[in-house]
């Protein structure tokens, strides 16, 4: 059985440079060419899937989930990998064409707000036994 980590390590990837890498990543959600979202968490399942230009967002790693901070990264499409306990994103690089309400053109990882103690967790279990939570608003 494989063992479950707390945290991922997320990796962003373009020809030219490495535009983002974090060690200590709770949670990492993608959109995928075929339309659906995928919300990756640590000791989700080895995959391969082709993303769309979209958002990719992510949320450092905390001991308390409500001290989590939401991060967005404006990407063109590309290919996602997920191997135990990291996620790496291969892409031609930033999407320069956003819509403002989400980010600013251009723009690299930003921190969205700090979770207040007045978010509801919502407990949230996978298959191989990690438990971590869900913040819903």
């Amino acid at each position: 059985m494989q063992s479950c980590t707390k945290s991922l390590t997320l990796r962003v990837l373009t020809p030219a440079e490495t535009l983002l890498e974090e060690t200590e990543v709770a949670w990492v959600q993608v959109q995928l060419a075929d339309g659906g979202g995928l919300g990756i968490w640590p000791g989700h399942a080895p995959l391969l899937a082709e993303t769309v230009s979209a958002p990719l967002r992510y949320a450092s790693a905390a001991d308390i989930p409500a001290e989590r901070i939401e991060h967005i990264l404006n990407l063109e499409a590309g290919i996602l990998q997920i191997e135990p306990g990291e996620v790496t994103v291969f892409t031609s690089g930033l999407n320069s064409s956003v819509d403002p309400i989400l980010e600013e053109p251009a723009a690299s990882a930003r921190s969205v707000r700090r979770r207040s103690a007045s978010d509801a967790c919502v407990p949230h279990s996978s298959n191989f036994g990690c438990t971590e939570s869900v913040l819903i608003r």
